[in-house]
């Protein structure tokens, strides 16, 4: 009893490294395109008069880090540290909530597999909550 617990501390230990290292160091294209179109608009650019892209559409949920991020130090310096934090952190939920789930229909062991490597291999990475990275948090809570 007391070694499985290690071993799933230290997963989970293992996992949150990981996860650690892409908040400071995985960006891409898509974390910054992410961050500009947000701060466009937060700041009052009316970006889905002609196009309703998915990309587009799912910004009101990176909008909604970003104000909380203004609101506490007020500007949008640092905002993409913590945007790539909430999206870890969903991640992170999205994760326990999977381990519940799954240690309903199969042994203990495999669900908290299942749920570390949920954690750890993301589809893209960068964990900003952006349309690909919805679909997958929404398709896994679903």
């Amino acid at each position: 009893m007391k070694n499985t617990k290690k071993r799933y501390a230290f997963l989970w230990i293992c996992a949150a490294i990981v996860n650690i290292k892409s908040i400071f160091c995985d960006y891409d294209l898509d974390a910054a395109y992410t961050v500009a179109m947000s701060y466009r608009h937060i700041n009052g650019d009316r970006l889905f008069l002609k196009m309703w892209e998915p990309h587009q559409t799912s910004i009101f949920f990176v909008d909604f880090f970003a104000l909380v991020w203004r609101k506490i130090t007020g500007s949008f310096d640092g905002v993409a540290l913590w945007l790539q934090f909430c999206g870890c952190l969903s991640f992170l939920a999205v994760s326990i909530l999977l381990y519940f789930a799954i240690k309903r229909i199969t042994s203990k062991d495999i669900a908290m597999f299942i749920s570390v490597l949920f954690w750890i291999l993301r589809p893209k990475n960068i964990q900003i909550t952006d349309y690909s990275n919805l679909l997958v948090l929404l398709s896994t809570l679903a």
